[in-house]
């Protein structure tokens, strides 16, 4: 946010000081010159950017970051005839907070994670483009392993111990600037689960609202209390002529401050805000308040289903503003995802088919990653839908083939072991065990059972007898895998 004190000087009148064509004496100089000294130190103070926290995503100390909502060049203003120019002033405001944290990045140095526990934090390095050349996924919030465009910080202190987060949380990044002029205030939450829990705000409040409004109130909420003063909620009108209401409320004493926010009505189900909402607004989540200067400032998080929006909310010129920041869809089912670069797909590929020549006719552009061994290195599975092919690869050190797989030879991972087996013409079946350890083939067993009957158990290419390739199986196989990869395509 800037705040721009324009000025207009009229530097030589002031520097010259003609007084009916007559020089200015000496006194007359010491006084212009005071003046000039007032009008610099007033120009010095042209621009004043305030650092407004931030919310920045945690995994644990080595994976957190700022995500990137938007991209480094500035929307471009639409046409003044563009029916859905709109969009412009929001998304402009948006950018500027990004790019904002962009250049004060290492200011930003305290991390809130309860109430008015925070952590030292530094920032170590914007991260933008990705090693194929391409940007990083922006505006989406993740899981662990799949990285997005941001700012990525770490903790000051590497001794510093907080625990770590499996499905990520947003704490807030504050810098210390910001502190200087801002005292922070406690906030109490009102805990809500239906509107069986609402706490209304007083009849007088829903009253005054609903004459300045114009609609009839439905219902209110009171979400939190912040500090001694201040009181912040929702109001929810009740549907008037198609169309659906609701207020973000702070009120201080009998002042009363509001924000509009519209909803969609569909006929026959009623208003909604939010998906899966079933026609309640529901209030933000206030992470934490600040008395500022100009009155309270709160930093919210606005939860939906598969989306997350933050911002603040806070009094300015008499009126409530509420100024998202960032929207982000949340990724609710992307299972373990990890990308795979194409410098890497190569190397993987090229293994494939040094040991099966005719994988050169597939285009393998789907991937899973999975710890088949649980040693703390991923194996990835690499196949092609259409047709069915794929391959199984080690890839600490060097890329080694594990097992390959088609339409009907299928793969099931084991907890250190990979069963492949299918139908390999006739009434035969054929099977494969291969065992692993610190993401290396260990043994693999072979044999084709023809109605039922096997003529011959090979280990590692040795004859084995029934007892010895039986047992070997068993323990293999005691435990199926207990998570099954997700893949992910290049072209998706």
């Amino acid at each position: 946010m800037k705040k721009y004190l324009i000025l207009s000087l009229c530097v030589a009148a002031m520097m010259t000081g003609c007084k009916g064509g007559q020089t200015t004496s000496d006194a007359d100089v010491d006084s212009a010159e005071i003046d000039l000294t007032a009008v610099e130190t007033a120009v010095e103070a042209e621009e004043v950017e305030v650092l407004m926290p931030s919310f920045i995503y945690y995994f644990n100390k080595d994976n957190m970051q700022v995500v990137y909502w938007t991209l480094h060049d500035a929307p471009e203003k639409p046409a003044d005839d563009d029916e859905y120019k709109d969009w412009y002033d929001g998304a402009l405001r948006s950018w500027k907070e990004q790019d904002m944290l962009l250049r004060n990045a290492d200011k930003y140095n305290r991390m809130y994670v309860s109430g008015d526990r925070y952590i030292n934090v530094k920032f170590l390095e914007e991260r933008y483009i990705n090693p194929d050349g391409e940007l990083y996924s922006m505006g989406q919030l993740h899981c662990a392993t799949m990285p997005s465009a941001g700012l990525r910080y770490t903790f000051a202190d590497p001794q510093e111990k907080l625990k770590s987060s499996e499905w990520g949380e947003l704490y807030l990044l504050v810098a210390d600037e910001y502190l200087q002029t801002r005292e922070i205030m406690p906030v109490k939450t009102n805990i809500w689960s239906s509107t069986r829990s609402d706490k209304p705000f007083p009849k007088e409040v829903v009253k005054q609202l609903e004459e300045e409004y114009g609609m009839k109130a439905q219902r209110s909420h009171i979400s939190a209390l912040l500090g001694e003063r201040y009181k912040y909620g929702t109001v929810q009108f009740k549907s008037k002529d198609d169309k659906a209401l609701a207020l973000e409320v702070i009120t201080e004493g009998d002042k009363v401050y509001s924000y509009p926010v519209e909803g969609y009505y569909e006929p026959g189900y009623g208003p909604t805000w939010n998906v899966d909402d079933e026609g309640i607004y529901l209030p933000s989540d206030i992470t934490m308040a600040f008395d500022g200067p100009e009155g309270p400032e709160l930093c919210y998080i606005h939860h939906a289903p598969e989306s997350c929006t933050t911002g603040h909310i806070y009094i300015r010129d008499g009126k409530l503003v509420k100024a998202d920041q960032s929207c982000y869809y949340v990724n609710i089912d992307e299972g373990y995802a990890k990308p795979l670069w194409k410098e890497d797909k190569e190397k993987y590929v090229k293994a494939i088919v040094e040991y099966d020549p005719e994988y050169k006719n597939y285009d393998l552009n789907c991937w899973a990653y999975i710890d088949i061994d649980k040693d703390g290195t991923d194996e990835i599975w690499l196949k092609s839908y259409d047709p069915q092919v794929g391959a199984i690869l080690s890839i600490k050190d060097t890329p080694t083939v594990l097992c390959t797989t088609d339409s009907k030879i299928q793969a099931t991972l084991y907890q250190g072991a990979i069963l492949v087996s299918g139908p390999c013409g006739g009434p035969c079946i054929y099977t494969q065990v291969i065992t692993m350890k610190n993401s290396k083939k260990v043994a693999t067993l072979e044999y084709t059972a023809c109605e039922g009957e096997v003529d011959t158990y090979t280990c590692d290419g040795e004859e084995v007898s029934e007892e010895v390739a039986l047992n070997f199986k068993s323990n293999a196989l005691k435990k199926e895998h207990d998570r099954w990869p997700t893949f992910h395509s290049s072209n998706n």
